[in-house]
């Protein structure tokens, strides 16, 4: 399926410290990209997921794909091919062979899917021309990164309005804590999902999901109780020591 000479793999051929090693070194990482998140989607009924690789001596680019679709009848015209935060690069990779990995994952994936989509998270501007002539059109889209060293530095970027809510809930009896166990997984999804069918109305996944991301070792769920029950919440991935989404 693949001409070797250029030095493209896929899953069962990818070297894991090689992996790891351009996670660590290239500015492109996320946690989207990792081996974590490849065990995680495995997981998950209707999602299929992997990964592709290029590069010899080390890795010069890497790109994981979802591949989700809706159940039953649905799935087949709902099927797309998903690169969450944008492929991995490395520095020192060269524009082929940033060409070769797009080229192999549309050839994989066309007749597998009805479109892929790269959800990029970074500034992928040097890559765009790239992009454009491997038949991507460019949305404009809007992220946000808030440096997060100091405690200090956080507390500078609330609003004083806000950090007079906080303090109300406090007094009130309001508290935080990282998700210990499934039960309060399950309380944060019974939210979201009340969310989703009154407010959002789009299609949510399924609870096991979000029961799998607890149990996977790429993340937290930050909760917020109130008498003891959950009342809010949020589902963070992380990469260690760069950055939580």
């Amino acid at each position: 399926l693949y001409d070797f000479l250029k030095e493209l793999y896929l899953f069962e051929d990818v070297d894991f410290d090689k992996w790891s090693s351009l996670i660590s070194n290239s500015p492109y990482a996320s946690p989207f990209q990792t081996p974590e998140f490849y065990d995680f989607i495995n997981k998950n009924q209707n999602m299929e997921v992997q990964v592709f690789a290029v590069g010899a001596k080390a890795y010069e680019a890497l790109c994981v794909v979802t591949l989700q679709k809706e159940k039953g009848i649905k799935g087949y015209f709902s099927r797309r091919a998903i690169i969450y935060g944008g492929p991995i690069i490395a520095t020192t990779a060269t524009e082929e062979q940033v060409k070769d990995l797009l080229t192999e994952i549309q050839k994989f994936y066309k007749s597998r899917a009805i479109y892929i989509e790269i959800r990029n998270f970074f500034d992928y501007s040097v890559y765009k021309n790239l992009f454009l002539a491997n038949n991507f059109r460019f949305v404009p889209w809007l992220n946000f990164q808030l440096p997060v060293q100091s405690p200090e530095q956080i507390n500078a970027a609330i609003s004083k309005s806000r950090v007079r809510q906080i303090k109300k809930a406090l007094k009130q009896g309001v508290t935080w804590q990282v998700a210990e166990k499934e039960e309060d997984v399950l309380q944060f999804y019974n939210i979201l999902s009340d969310l989703y069918r009154s407010k959002i109305k789009k299609p949510l996944f399924e609870k096991e999901f979000f029961l799998h991301f607890f149990r996977a070792n790429m993340g937290k769920y930050l909760l917020v109780y109130f008498n003891n029950r959950v009342i809010g919440g949020i589902m963070c991935p992380i990469l260690p020591q760069k950055a939580i989404y």
